[in-house]
Order: C-alpha cells, then sequence, then structure tokens
C-alpha cells in the first residue's frame, strides 16, 4: 500500500525541490528533468538536514555538506557505494523498506543504530551514529523515478541520553532488589502501597504478599507501643527523619529485629507516602547481646581473680584494673581516680627494693613492645611475680599493655624453707654417708685378703649402691647452691677438645655397647669451670646411653664460630615428646609416658647442667623426634663472664634456656 506524504515530509521535499522559486518546469510526482541547476546546488547544500541522492539502481551520486558533517566523510570516499547492497541494513532489517522506496513510495524509516566503518573499513572516524530518516523517490511526469533522495535526522545525542537514562533506572531497580536494605512505602493509615523485592533477603515474604496489609500486625507487642509512638512522631512533620528498632514476624515464624529509617514524604508529589528503609539487624543484636554476657563474664573472672590485673592504653592512661591490683600496690582512690600510668609507676617505687631497675624496664616494654617476666621484691619482704604483654589486634593495631601481678611471698617462704631443709639433709647426710662408705671398703679390703669372696662382692655391690646415694646428695646440694646462687666457679683456661675426648673415654670404659664417635673441631682454649663444664658433658652423656637401650653409637659434636663453642650429644634412642622439650630442664622433671619407669632417675641433672651454663654465660636446648632420638645442645662463649644475671622470661619459655 502506498504510503500517504505527510506534511513534514511535504516540507523537506520543497526544501529540495521548491516550484515557486528553485526549480523550473520540475514538480513532485510530474516534474522533467528541465531545472536551474545553480539555484539546486545552493538548495542542496544549505540543507540543514543529511541528504544523499542516489539513482534508480542504488548508486550513490550526490551528497550535501550536512551529511558530510554527520558522517565525517566525503563522497570520493564511498565512491560506488550502492545502498541496495548494504548488509549492515539488511541486518537492520531496514533494506525492504528503502526498496519499497525506489519502487515509488515514501517511507519514514524506523531509528537505525549505524556504523560506517562497519560497511567501509576505515572510512571515517565516525564510530557509529543513532538516525531517524525519509527516503522518497523523484519521478517524472510519466511517474518513473529518476532519482531517490535519503534525508538523516541525528537523533544520537537524545538516544545515548535514552539509553544512559534506562541503564540508570536498571541500575537503580537490580541496586533496590537485590540490597540487603528494604524499601517499604506506607500510607498515612499504615497500609502497605509498595515494598522492594528485596523484602525476600530481609523478612522472607514477596512484595505482592504485603501489598494492602497493615503493618501493625507484623510488629511484636512489646514493640508496637514504641513504633506507633515512632510513626505518631514521624506524621506530625513533613519530610521529618526519623530511625528506630523493633521487631517483626518473619515468614518463617520467626522474629527478626529491623533497624527503619524513616522519612515523611506524604506531601511530596509523585510520592505521597510515608518512606522506610530497613534492614534486618538479628544477627547483630544477638552478637551484641553474646558480647555483653561475655563482657559480664571477663569483668567476674577480672575481679575474681587472685592476680592483681592492669591495662594500660596506648596513650598511658590506666583504662581497667581489678579491686585485687589496688589492694596488692596499696595504691590511693585519688591516685587511681588520676588514671595516669606514670603517676602510679612513680608510687609504686616507694615500696619496691630496686625500683630504679623497675621504671627502666616498664619503659623499655612501653618502647618495643614487649612481653617479659619479672620478680619484685618489696621493702616489706613482699614478692610479686610480674608478667606483662602487649595487646595487639589481628591487624596489629596497638590496644596498649596489659599487666599481671601474684603476689607469691607464701610460695617463696616455703620454697625457701624446703631448699633449707635440703641443704641441712644434705649435709648432715654427707658426713656419715662418707663413713659408712669408708667402713665398707675397709670391710672390703679385709674380706679379700682372707679370702671370703663373696663378702667382698656383696660389699662391693654396697659401694655401688653408696656411690649412688653420695652423687644424689651432691646434686641436693648443688641444686640448692643453684637457687640460692651461692654456687662458685673456678675459672681457668684449658682446652676444650681435650676435656671431651678425656671425658668420651673415660665414659666409654663403663659400657659394653655404646661406642663413643668424636666429631671435635674447636682447638680453642677456653676460660671457665673446667669441672663444671665436664658435670654438664658427664650428665648429657651418660643420659644418652642410658636413653638409648637399642642403640650402639653416641656422636659428640663440636665446633666454634663468632668467638662461641657449639657442641652437640647426639644419640638415636627413644626420643622425647614435643611437648615436654621446653620442661626437661626444669627442676625434678622427669618425661612422662612409660619410659618415666624404664629408665629411673632423679629429675636433677639436666636443671644442674642447664644452670651452669646459664652461668657461664652460654645457652642450652635439645631437639628430639620420638623414635629417633635426641640432640642435646649447648653453646659457650670463650671467655666465660665473672657475674651472670639469670633472669626468666615468660613469655620466650621454650626449649631454649638463655
Amino acid at each position: 500500500m502506498k504510503k500517504k506524504t505527510s506534511p513534514k515530509t511535504k516540507q523537506r521535499i520543497d526544501i529540495l525541490v521548491n516550484k515557486d522559486t528553485a526549480i523550473k518546469n520540475i514538480s513532485y510526482n510530474t516534474g522533467e528533468e528541465i531545472y536551474d541547476k545553480s539555484t539546486f546546488e545552493i538548495i542542496f547544500d544549505q540543507s540543514p538536514l543529511s541528504t544523499q541522492i542516489f539513482t534508480p539502481d542504488g548508486t550513490l551520486i550526490k551528497v550535501n555538506k550536512a551529511w558530510e558533517k554527520l558522517w565525517g566523510t566525503k563522497l570520493n570516499d564511498v565512491k560506488g557505494y550502492n545502498i541496495l547492497k548494504d548488509k549492515q541494513l539488511e541486518e537492520l532489517k531496514i533494506l525492504p523498506l528503502i526498496y519499497n522506496a525506489f519502487s515509488g513510495s515514501t517511507i519514514e524509516l524506523p531509528p537505525v543504530r549505524y556504523s560506517p566503518n562497519k560497511t567501509i573499513r576505515g572510512v571515517t572516524d565516525v564510530k557509529f551514529r543513532w538516525t531517524k530518516s525519509i527516503i522518497y523517490p523523484i519521478k517524472n511526469r510519466q511517474g518513473k523515478v529518476i532519482r531517490v533522495i535519503l534525508q538523516h535526522e541525528d537523533i544520537t545525542d537524545s538516544k545515548l541520553r535514552e539509553s544512559e537514562l534506562i541503564e540508570s533506572e536498571e541500575r537503580f531497580r537490580t541496586l533496590i532488589a537485590k540490597s540487603s536494605d528494604a524499601i517499604q512505602l506506607v500510607d498515612s493509615e499504615g497500609k502497605i502501597l509498595f515494598t522492594s523485592e528485596s523484602i525476600k533477603n530481609v523478612l522472607g515474604y514477596a512484595p505482592d504478599e504485603l501489598k494492602g496489609m497493615k503493618i501493625a500486625p507484623f510488629i511484636h507487642s512489646d514493640d508496637l507501643k514504641y513504633f506507633s509512638k515512632k510513626i505518631h512522631e514521624l506524621l506530625k512533620y513533613p519530610k521529618k527523619h526519623i530511625t528506630m528498632q523493633y521487631r517483626v514476624k518473619h515468614k518463617n515464624g520467626s522474629w527478626a529485629w529491623l533497624e527503619t529509617s524513616g522519612v515523611n514524604h506524604l506531601k511530596t508529589p509523585s510520592i505521597n507516602a510515608l518512606v522506610g528503609n530497613f534492614r534486618n539487624i538479628t544477627k547483630r543484636k544477638n552478637n551484641l547481646e553474646e558480647l555483653k554476657y561475655q563482657k559480664s563474664l571477663l569483668l567476674a573472672q577480672r575481679e575474681l581473680s587472685p592476680e592483681g590485673i592492669l591495662v594500660v592504653s596506648p596513650e598511658g592512661k590506666m583504662v581497667s584494673y581489678n579491686k585485687r591490683f589496688v589492694q596488692m600496690w596499696k595504691f590511693s582512690k585519688k591516685l587511681m581516680a588520676n588514671g595516669e600510668d606514670q603517676h602510679a609507676l612513680i608510687d609504686a617505687t616507694k615500696h619496691l627494693v630496686n625500683p630504679e631497675k623497675f621504671i627502666r624496664r616498664v619503659q623499655e616494654l612501653y618502647e618495643n613492645h614487649q612481653a617479659d617476666f619479672e620478680e619484685l621484691q618489696f621493702k616489706d619482704g613482699r614478692i610479686f611475680d610480674r608478667y606483662g604483654a602487649p595487646v595487639t589486634g589481628d591487624d596489629g593495631r596497638d590496644y596498649g599493655y596489659v599487666w599481671f601481678f601474684q603476689d607469691v611471698t607464701k610460695r617463696k617462704q616455703l620454697e625457701r624453707q624446703k631448699d633449707d631443709f635440703i641443704s641441712i639433709a644434705s649435709h648432715e647426710l654427707k658426713t656419715p654417708v662418707t663413713s659408712i662408705k669408708s667402713y665398707a671398703q675397709l670391710l672390703q679390703i679385709k674380706f679379700k685378703k682372707e679370702g671370703n669372696e663373696n663378702a667382698a662382692e656383696l660389699l662391693g655391690k654396697m659401694n655401688s649402691q653408696i656411690d649412688k646415694l653420695t652423687n644424689l646428695i651432691g646434686d641436693l646440694l648443688d641444686v640448692t647452691k643453684m637457687t640460692t646462687n651461692k654456687v662458685f666457679f673456678k675459672n681457668s683456661y684449658y682446652m676444650f677438645d681435650e676435656l671431651v675426648s678425656e671425658l668420651a673415654e673415660e665414659i666409654e670404659r663403663t659400657t659394653d655397647k655404646h661406642k663413643i664417635i668424636l666429631k671435635v673441631h674447636t682447638q680453642k682454649k677456653v676460660f671457665g669451670d673446667r669441672e663444671r663444664i665436664g658435670q654438664v658433658l658427664t650428665n648429657l652423656i651418660s643420659n644418652a646411653i642410658k636413653y638409648s637401650p637399642n642403640s650402639n653409637k653416641i656422636i659428640i659434636h663440636s665446633s666454634f664460630k663468632t668467638d662461641m663453642i657449639l657442641v652437640c650429644v647426639e644419640d638415636f634412642g627413644v626420643g622425647i615428646p614435643n611437648d615436654e622439650l621446653n620442661k626437661v630442664f626444669e627442676r625434678f622433671f622427669r618425661i612422662s609416658g612409660p619410659s618415666k619407669d624404664t629408665f629411673p632417675g632423679r629429675g636433677l641433672g639436666l636443671y644442674i647442667s642447664s644452670e651452669i651454663i646459664k652461668r657461664q654465660g652460654g645457652k642450652i636446648w635439645v631437639e628430639s623426634a620420638i623414635g629417633k632420638g635426641s640432640s642435646f645442645y649447648f653453646k659457650l662463649p670463650l671467655i666465660a663472664p665473672e657475674e651472670i644475671s639469670i633472669e626468666r622470661d615468660f613469655a620466650t619459655k621454650n626449649n631454649v634456656i638463655n
């Protein structure tokens, strides 16, 4: 069907073919090819519409300046272009409409997005244009199509704005639908007008399930009065904003805590409703309640703790402490109310035997963010164990420092009494045991002379047991000296490798199974107590033999590195459990498990050895694996210090004894 030409179309044609002024003997549908070319050229080029002229076979023969500007190219660049063979127009499904124009009909084409470089590669810098076009034929008086004119109106900007608006609306709708918050519009009577899709995430309902419903039945009875008060407050003032928390019935039957932000838009055109933006905060509420519960437990534990506890902020404020802390340090209420840690430190020094050391150490710990243990002596005879550690978050943030103070006065008194008893008992036993051993040796000699071999053998066994008792007394005396700092060292120069070889040879004679392999390469002279270091080596080698019954060798390594001698006694025995490696050097400690009864011992040898090594300026540690054996290491300086200050560090307790 032939499409009727609209007035706008007629106007566009008259711009090009003006019967009154420009063209002679040519008219729309009835013209002849007689016209004023110069006038036509002027009108054609000045036309504000992008215009193309095609021959009846579809070949482009003329374009105007508006077309060149719109597409960024010239006619010569598209020479030979045929609109009826344009694949892009075919893909856009408008080629059939264009054919109709070439058949004699005037056609208004739908808006299309055309990319010129897709048709003729590299023809222009213009990537695309959105156009709204009209295409119409020019006929002679016989009705034959002699030319076809195509005019474009550039609608790119409006199309892009329209696309952006659509995308923005789509993003907004997606945001609302996917949001963890829900939006609801409610009228002044409390009836739900609209609910966003995200209500499913918040309360489990579909929007259509709530439309037209009243809010009140969903509110928890305990919160209804509070909710109503807030709504009346909102209704009172236009554009009033409120925030509230209350419980609402979830679709699954549970009560969900909501946090709602509401605005009164009843008088805002196009909204005319109360607008509520709400989220489910049930988990947060539950976590808050759990946090309150945990806090109350911590407060109770803090107050019931027998230790004094103090927390100091990074700014030096006493932010938390318990009653026990105040009682132990006898601080005044005024000082605690002041809250300054520095004031408390100054007051604390009045009570201490060595206040300068205490202040210096505390300042060092604050500056270096270190954990530490220290024993504090008070002028009134009290003794505190002081523990301290920095408080650091997972993100490395500094939250201050926490201090624990334990009054160990009574424990220390008991330990001192025990040590005194052991010392006295050991000394009292030493003389009679020595006498018994002497008498036994005399009797053994007498019986051998008389030829009474049985009696002599029994006395030999008796001597062996007396030696064990003598060793025990010696160990107990050593322990007492160590704990009371009354042990003395006879330092002198000695060749270390000679000491190791000498002891290895002596001990190897006492075993008929184990071979002691020496890998000693120090060739260094050491200034220290040769006898005490020999005591350490003897203990380590004897233990290595005792705890490796199924092995036949012990290896002793020694080397020199950076002014230190490193020694390792390696066995291939039963090994030590990993969780007990840091305890083997403690006094009276025995390894647990079946080996405890299989391998008898007093739990003193390694303790004494560790104390000797420490007092000679070295360190001792152990590495072990169950069923594979143990390696005991110690390091010694070439020159032992005259005096070593021994301090334990509770924060660095491990299998190394410093």
